[in-house]
């Protein structure tokens, strides 16, 4: 997991630590209603936050750093290594924070920190059918739709579709 910075104009992506939980706890709180089938779990304790958030994972997790004001997550996990050299993109945000252009420019810099620094071939993202938000954010970067993944996850006690995006390096714009 890293345990870097990263930046952008208006942000800062930082690892989690237990200094973001209260934060990240009452932005799930309060987007319980916009999470529910969309996230494989919503935590309104410190306690599930920090095994949840914080906890050591195979991959790299970064809370959305707004003004000093945490305001979602970044994660890349299901990292592996060369030949497969693939990641697993996920991002949520604060609702009262949206359509300010910051989940864009927060994952826009996780995905070059993925192609350039860990040297990842493609990125794939998932993402529930009806979040057309999330479905506008990852098309504008570029992201490829593969196809629906049928009751590809289990969420809120029922299996969820999922529609699949891609992105490899030789596609990335920015390379």
């Amino acid at each position: 997991m890293s345990t870097r910075a990263l930046i952008t104009p208006r942000l800062r992506l930082e690892p989690p630590s237990e200094r973001h939980l209260d934060a990240l706890v009452d932005i799930h709180r309060r987007n319980a209603q916009q999470f529910t089938g969309r996230m494989v779990k919503i935590v309104i304790h410190n306690a599930d936050a920090a095994r949840w958030l914080i906890q050591p994972q195979r991959g790299e997790r970064y809370v959305i750093v707004h003004k000093k004001l945490a305001i979602g997550m970044v994660s890349l996990t299901n990292l592996c290594e060369f030949p497969f050299s693939n990641g697993t993109l996920g991002y949520w945000l604060d609702d009262a924070q949206g359509k300010q252009g910051f989940a864009r420019e927060a994952v826009a810099r996780v995905v070059k920190h993925a192609f350039t620094k860990l040297a990842l071939h493609r990125i794939e993202a998932n993402i529930a059918p009806d979040n057309t938000r999330s479905i506008k954010l990852i098309k504008s970067l570029s992201f490829r739709h593969e196809g629906l993944s049928p009751r590809m996850l289990y969420l809120d006690g029922a299996w969820r579709d999922q529609k699949r995006f891609a992105l490899t390096i030789e596609e990335w714009p920015l390379q």
